[in-house]
């Protein structure tokens, strides 16, 4: 050896140049086969020259046949990955330490791996078998004899293997294996049944009693045999498979059960309440409990911390654990020396045991709700009269008295805005009666006023009546409203009744914008379209009995009467309401065919020349139309007011110098009204009028006949052969 060097055999340094290749040696490298191409894929590069490896099965030699030109050749452990051939098979073991069995037949399957000829065997695992059991053969080259190994012709069904001294009978395999032998013409074998094993039989018999006995519960809640497995090298997500399927079924469903502890029979016991939630995911039992208000009782996290709950716990021995099925409606669970009784359950918990175990929750529920007594009303002390009502409640809400809220938005907005109205009181002291009152009504902060104005001679000094300042409804106990106010109201202040008989043009503007219940028009309106529609009412008929002069317009006094025959009683507001709307030139009439063209609808009153429908008993159709042309143009208003002026000369003639004969006129004009029901035909009409303008000896114009049969014409007659209305007339005449 030379310093800076190693050595070979031959004594020369170890450099370039100084090495040969030794011919004596043979060269165990494999080939590269794989290559990247541009994409980065792996490809498959063929050697340039190369005998092709055998087969996996040898063919059968062919003779007389031309030899062909081979194809590349796909190496075996590419041609042939994962493909195994798995075959089941059982060996015979003597038992000698056993009187109830003098073999056992374990069972085994026969793994071969074609890519490399390599054979595996494995047991598979019996629970509770005592046996360690798993890998019985690692995958290796099994030696068959000197110098030879098993290959895939050594397999069949129905042949004994011998690996290692140890004989196995193949007796079955799978379908994969049976295409494989299919495909390359092997002889597979006929399949075979695995022998009797006496121990079977016992076992099957030793695991049924041992579920009955145990309920639910089975061997694979055994933690000492799951350790003892995961020793022997089972996989962990093998030893808990049902545990698994039990959390991926059962996940973050939980069973719901009101409980009840009692424990009056120890030094201050009670009864205490708890919640137990039952895990179904893994079985386990965490109970809270339910505290109440005011109970004294810090609040304590849990009774039981989520865990398996022992059915015994202060035996020694083996545990055995609480199961959903333990749990049962009326019974008690012991809970480390408590016992807890079972009262109730939430919906799910009641359709989950039902279902599951035919557990019945229906009229066996116990009740947990106590009877509370009502708590104490706290009532207010009456109002002292110092300061304001809201600042005396701060001392009764809180002990620290705060402030009253103040509305400051209200109070900017309606910053000097005043409802004022006049008012007289409501005594029978007469003296008092003819007392006038301005009551005013702050909208800024909803404080009233009283002031009486001074009167000469009355015996009263005038002035404020009452201060300022808020005033309860004695009637509702609360402070008055804006919407309390309106004329006709009668109010209560410091014990003397008001009655709102006025009020201002500001209050009634403000009144009708902010659409006060009784200052609503069109509120007002609808109600008395309904009242109109519901009744079938003949409106213009009334109106004109209660138009005394027959000039077509009502005063206040006469429009109320002839609403009051409806059955409609307004309000003085509504009422006032009314006529400012009816009456724009403010002269105390409203013209009844106006009012009846807005509140009677377009169906209602109809057209009178087609339908006939207009509402007009009293027959003044024509001075109707005459009415609505008045607004149209200058000339018919002065023809239908002329017209209007001739009937009303008329009849006032009629009334002077036919009143005298009343008494003796209305029986001649029942005797024309033949069926009694106030109307006649046009020809014994016409007759009629005749006779009265001879009587009374009016000069008859042109026209005036016409006037008369068209102005007591009725067209809502049933009957239009009798049309005209003698009622109507006599009315007219003598009221």
């Amino acid at each position: 050896m030379t310093a800076g060097g190693s050595s070979n055999g031959t004594g020369l340094p170890f450099l370039p140049g100084n090495t040969f290749s030794d011919t004596t040696r043979n060269n165990y490298h494999k080939k590269q086969t794989f290559q990247k191409g541009s994409a980065g894929i792996p490809i498959i590069k063929d050697a340039p020259m190369g005998a092709p490896s055998p087969p996996v099965v040898p063919p059968p030699p062919q003779h007389g046949e031309p030899v062909a030109p081979s194809a590349p050749a796909v190496p075996a452990y590419v041609a042939l990955d994962r493909m195994v051939l798995r075959f089941f098979a059982y060996y015979k073991e003597a038992v000698h330490e056993s009187r109830m069995e003098n073999y056992r037949v374990r069972k085994v399957t026969l793994l071969y791996y074609l890519e490399d000829n390599t054979v595996q065997v494995n047991e598979p695992k019996e629970e509770n078998s005592g046996i360690p059991q798993g890998a019985f053969v690692k995958r290796h080259h099994i030696p068959k004899g000197r110098g030879e190994f098993y290959t895939v012709l050594d397999f069949r069904l129905g042949v004994d293997v011998t690996f290692y001294a140890r004989t196995f009978r193949i007796v079955d395999c799978d379908a994969f294996t049976a295409q494989f032998f299919q495909e390359n013409s092997l002889d597979l074998g006929e399949p075979e049944d695995y022998p009797y094993n006496p121990f079977d039989a016992q076992y099957t018999v030793m695991k049924q009693k041992e579920v009955e006995n145990r309920g639910m519960s089975s061997i694979k809640t055994d933690d000492l045999m799951h350790w003892t497995e995961a020793m022997l090298g089972k996989p962990t997500n093998l030893i808990n498979e049902d545990k698994l399927a039990q959390f991926l079924k059962y996940d973050r469903k939980v069973l719901r059960f009101f409980c009840m502890w009692d424990d009056t029979p120890s030094l201050y016991g009670e009864v205490r309440k708890f919640v137990l939630h039952y895990y179904l995911a893994d079985d386990t039992v965490e109970i809270v409990e339910s505290y109440k208000a005011n109970s004294g009782r810090d609040p304590f996290p849990k009774l039981l911390n989520r865990q398996k709950l022992p059915l015994t716990w202060d035996r020694p021995g083996r545990k055995e654990f609480i199961t959903a099925a333990d749990v049962e409606l009326g019974g008690t669970i012991n809970v480390f020396g408590r016992d807890l009784l079972i009262c109730d359950s939430d919906n799910f918990t009641r359709q989950f045991m039902e279902e599951n175990f035919g557990h019945s929750f229906e009229g066996r529920t116990i009740s947990l709700e106590e009877e509370r007594p009502e708590p104490p009303r706290r009532e207010i002390p009456p109002y002292t009269g110092y300061g304001s009502e809201e600042d005396s409640l701060g001392s009764f809400y809180s002990l620290v008295p705060k402030p009253p809220h103040q509305n400051w938005a209200k109070y900017f907005e309606n910053d000097k805005k005043i409802l004022r109205f006049v008012a007289q009181m409501d005594t029978n002291s007469p003296e008092d009666r003819e007392r006038l009152f301005i009551i005013s009504y702050y909208l800024a902060d909803d404080t009233m006023g009283v002031y009486e104005p001074p009167a000469r001679n009355s015996g009263f000094m005038g002035g404020k009546f009452m201060e300022r300042c808020r005033v309860k409804n004695p009637g509702s106990d609360m402070f008055y409203k804006p919407t309390d106010m309106h004329v006709g109201a009668v109010m209560e202040f410091r014990r003397h009744r008001f009655i709102l008989i006025e009020a201002d043009e500001y209050t009634l503007n403000y009144m009708e914008n902010k659409k006060y219940p009784s200052s609503d028009v069109s509120a007002i309106v609808e109600k008395l379209k309904e009242k109109f529609i519901q009744d079938n009412a003949l409106i213009r008929d009334s109106f004109r009995r209660f138009d005394r002069d027959h000039s077509g317009v009502l005063n206040m006094d006469e429009f109320r009467e002839a609403l009051r025959k409806f059955n409609f009683d307004v309000t003085d507001q509504e009422l006032i309401t009314i006529m400012r709307r009816f009456d724009p030139d403010g002269d105390g009439g409203i013209r009844y065919n106006e009012f009846c063209e807005v509140v009677l609808p377009e169906d209602y009153s109809g057209g009178l020349s087609t339908e006939g429908r207009a509402g007009d008993k009293a027959g003044f159709n024509k001075h109707a139309d005459d009415d609505r042309h008045v607004q149209q143009a200058p000339a018919a208003e002065a023809a239908a007011a002329e017209r209007q002026s001739r009937l009303n000369e008329i009849l006032a003639a009629f009334r002077e110098r036919l009143f005298p004969y009343k008494d003796e006129i209305q029986p001649w004009f029942a005797s024309y009204d033949e069926q009694n029901n106030g109307h006649c035909s046009q020809e014994r009409f016409a007759e009629m009028l005749e006779e009265l303008l001879s009587t009374s000896q009016w000069e008859v114009q042109d026209g005036d006949r016409e006037l008369l049969m068209e102005s007591f014409f009725d067209p809502d007659h049933e009957d239009q052969t009798r049309p005209q209305s003698i009622a109507v007339l006599d009315e007219a005449l003598f009221g």
